[in-house]
């Protein structure tokens, strides 16, 4: 939910001042926690670009616990802003410079906070696998318009498909399958063993077709009446 009330920006607001942080104010107000961070800067309390270095130290801040009126405090240039070095113990949570870092060093989107964890586990990855990074990421952007943190991590591991499977090539919906193709060879291959694809199976001619035995009494009364037809058949041969 992206719409914010006038009731939720007066409760953004009052958290700011009692000193909450991003992460208290997003569970009160059942917000994102980026998404908090960003309508604190549309109400003109700060302002950063997505990608850009105040970005970084924005997030990086917010996420980790700092509280937000310090936060913007910091990014604000204001006199009253607390030292770097009394902010950083200030944090009930990780510092995730790093991870933002990496995120706008290669040009990754981060849409949400469970994002980071993503962005934690590329930067655990040994220095060997740097480059291989710098590489995923560009594979990725070659080939989606969206380069996420999920999406970088599987491509890094190998799960994302490979160039080429994603195109479409079974029948279109409410047609049948071309004759040839897998999906006729199984509905073929679900008839009976020995008919021959595509026909119904038939009923013999040389057999009559048994009416349809609904209850027993009926089967009884069906059997008495075979009964009396062959005896009236025996008297009169």
């Amino acid at each position: 939910m992206n719409v914010w009330t006038k009731s939720d920006d007066k409760a953004l607001l009052k958290a700011i001042e009692a000193g909450e942080s991003a992460l208290d104010t997003a569970g009160v107000l059942q917000r994102e926690p980026m998404l908090v961070v960003a309508r604190a800067s549309e109400l003109g309390l700060f302002e950063y670009e997505d990608g850009s270095e105040e970005w970084v130290e924005v997030m990086s801040m917010a996420l980790s616990g700092i509280p937000m009126q310090d936060v913007i405090a910091r990014c604000s240039a204001s006199e009253n802003r607390m030292p770097y070095e009394l902010l950083d113990a200030m944090r009930s949570g990780p510092d995730l410079r790093a991870e933002f870092e990496l995120a706008r060093g290669l040009g990754i989107t981060v849409p949400n906070a469970d994002c980071v964890a993503d962005l934690t586990w590329l930067i655990a990855q040994p220095r060997s696998l740097h480059e291989r990074i710098a590489s995923a990421a560009k594979a990725v952007a070659d080939r989606f318009d969206w380069l996420t943190p999920a999406v970088l991590r599987a491509e890094l591991l190998g799960l994302t498909p490979a160039e080429g499977s994603l195109r479409w090539t079974g029948a279109k919906a409410g047609l049948s399958a071309s004759p040839g193709s897998p999906r006729a060879a199984r509905a073929c291959g679900k008839g009976r063993a020995g008919s021959a694809p595509g026909t119904s199976r038939k009923s013999s001619a040389g057999r009559g077709r048994k009416p349809k035995i609904r209850n027993r009494w009926a089967y009884a009364n069906y059997l008495k009446s075979k009964k009396k037809a062959q005896r009236s058949w025996a008297l009169t041969s």
